[in-house]
């Protein structure tokens, strides 16, 4: 039901989704402490934070929490999505590996994903 109100004011213009309480927390890491990961999704693309700002969420988390907001980990480097950050995306060919970066997709592939990618297919 929240979800809805935020997502009209946010699309009207009516609300600011930077706006910061007293002690400095945004609604972001108010719906990432709590897990609620349909509104961390809405409220992430009205928000343009810094690799900084990321990392300062995702450590304020519990890890129990990160388990209930579905982060995910990159196949070849190994590095977990923090809170906030964009999905990381699936192999466009096998939809059965993620990765954080080109870099990483490019990297697996040539590591050895290419074999085992036909097997999937």
């Amino acid at each position: 039901q929240h979800r809805k109100v935020v997502k009209l004011l946010l699309t009207q213009g009516k609300a600011d989704a930077s706006h910061k309480t007293n002690d400095g927390s945004t609604a972001l890491h108010i719906a990432a402490f709590l897990g609620n990961r349909k509104l961390v999704r809405l409220l992430v693309p009205h928000l343009d934070l810094t690799t900084g700002e990321l990392d300062a969420l995702d450590s304020m988390v519990p890890d129990e929490v990160k388990a209930q907001l579905r982060l995910r980990q990159c196949s070849y480097c190994a590095r977990f999505q923090r809170v906030g950050e964009r999905s990381f995306q699936k192999c466009g060919r096998c939809l059965s590996v993620r990765y954080c970066g080109s870099d990483c997709q490019r990297g697996h592939w040539r590591a050895g994903h290419r074999q085992e990618c036909r097997r999937q297919e």
